[in-house]
């Protein structure tokens, strides 16, 4: 199939003219910006994984303690709910590609800023949660920017496969980025890991600069809305608040297992940072295999009723990774679990951008970054709940809990259950 071979210029009568699916490879060859888009989303993301990862490893040598490490990721991700609705409206408001960049510029501060504490000794658990909160808004602010930028870049009908791949880009970065962080850990320590943290959000920085600065969807907004319209969206249209409620709820009850992997590889599965980095890995290969499969699984007809279903199966795979004592075990369940979490995530996103118009798509899908956020929340009782009963009870009932309320939303969601692949109009 041919496509044209830059979006520049492209009007939305272009982009809404009946051709066939693109697919993955046709998008990358054939649409720039979302090349650019995608290579700095790696970066960003891989950033993210390995100050993550370094800090993580950092905190437990300074407490020695699970709800610390939880702490950590509760300070990452806690911005992600104070800044979601307002990072909206300034997407809604200003040049969304000046605020990507702006903010990839902080991020690179901060990582400096962390570089220095390190290497000079001062590093603190105190200074550590104070980082990772500042981090944790930059990246608010990214990843809603990135989301919105997305359905500027390729026409309606490839949204699928386009947010299949943002999801393998996003995951990709753990798959490489966390397995060398691991072992430049276990070999040179933590500040040599930061470096490399340092380099990838560089290039990422290098590749949004590389966006057209004319891209559709991305230029100068003209509304005026508020904080709350957002909200109001949400809750005046039905299958937007589904979707939404959908996005959090394993976001909070399930994904902070990753943030216990630490105390897994170390006093579970005795495997030290080395095996740290295979877990984190094989947890990036099945997400990442995850998103390339979103383009084939957005071909079936109930759409909505696989992503609820793929949301119910991915506790149930986290209930292995709980219970595991097993070191390949482990890593088959993480595997699974990635893969299960990245497909439903890249669909539930596709049809929650679907049903939204350009001029309050800043704002709602700052509501929809609410659940991203819902990360950090379940954190920190994960940990809580770690330190007092065990990994395994902290994972489980996290995951069973998850898996409880998706299948609430498949017998009270109708709507949902019937929607089904996108159009091209």
């Amino acid at each position: 199939m041919k496509l044209a071979t830059s979006n520049a210029g492209k009007t939305n009568t272009d982009r809404s003219q009946n051709v066939a699916q693109p697919t993955m490879l046709d998008i990358l060859r054939s649409y720039r910006d979302f090349r650019m888009l995608s290579a700095g989303t790696v970066g960003s993301q891989a950033g993210q994984w390995i100050l993550n990862i370094a800090l993580a490893w950092l905190m437990l040598e300074l407490t020695d303690s699970a709800l610390y490490v939880g702490l950590l990721g509760f300070a990452a991700g806690i911005p992600m709910v104070l800044v979601a609705v307002p990072a909206g409206v300034l997407l809604d408001r200003y040049d969304r590609r000046t605020v990507l960049i702006a903010c990839q510029v902080g991020m690179v501060a901060v990582g400096t800023a962390l570089l220095a504490a390190i290497t000079s000794g001062v590093a603190t658990a105190e200074l550590l949660l104070a980082a990772m909160f500042c981090y944790g808004g930059l990246m608010s602010l990214n990843n809603a920017a990135r989301q919105t930028i997305v359905p500027a870049t390729v026409p309606r009908i490839a949204l699928p496969a386009a947010f299949g791949l943002t999801s393998a880009a996003t995951h990709a970065s753990r798959v490489v980025g966390p397995s060398v962080a691991g072992l430049l850990i276990g070999v040179s320590g933590v500040s040599v890991a930061v470096v490399f943290q340092l380099a990838v959000v560089t290039g990422s920085l290098i590749a949004s600069l590389m966006l057209s600065s004319d891209i559709e969807g991305a230029r100068r907004q003209t509304s005026t809305g508020g904080l709350l319209d957002g909200f109001s969206y949400v809750r005046n249209h039905r299958v937007v608040l589904h979707l939404t409620l959908l996005a959090a709820i394993p976001m909070f009850f399930i994904f902070p297992y990753l943030q216990l992997l630490p105390v897994i590889a170390r006093d579970v599965l005795k495997i030290g940072p080395d095996g740290l980095g295979l877990l984190l890995a094989v947890s990036g290969v099945g997400a990442v295999t995850g998103g390339l499969l979103t383009e084939r699984a957005a071909r079936i007809g109930p759409l909505g009723l696989f992503v609820l279903l793929a949301t119910i199966a991915y506790g149930g795979i986290a209930l292995i990774v709980a219970f595991s004592t097993s070191t390949w075990l482990t890593a088959g369940a993480i595997f699974s679990a990635s893969l299960t979490g990245s497909a439903f995530q890249s669909l539930n996103n596709t049809l929650f951008q679907l049903q939204l118009d350009d001029d309050v798509r800043g704002r709602v899908t700052g509501v929809y970054m609410l659940g991203f956020g819902a990360f950090a929340l379940g954190g920190l009782p994960m940990g809580y709940l770690a330190d007092l009963q065990g990994t395994a009870f902290a994972i489980s009932s996290g995951a069973m809990a998850s898996s409880a309320f998706a299948l609430l939303l498949l017998f009270m969601s109708p709507d949902l259950r019937a929607l089904r692949k996108p159009a091209n109009h």
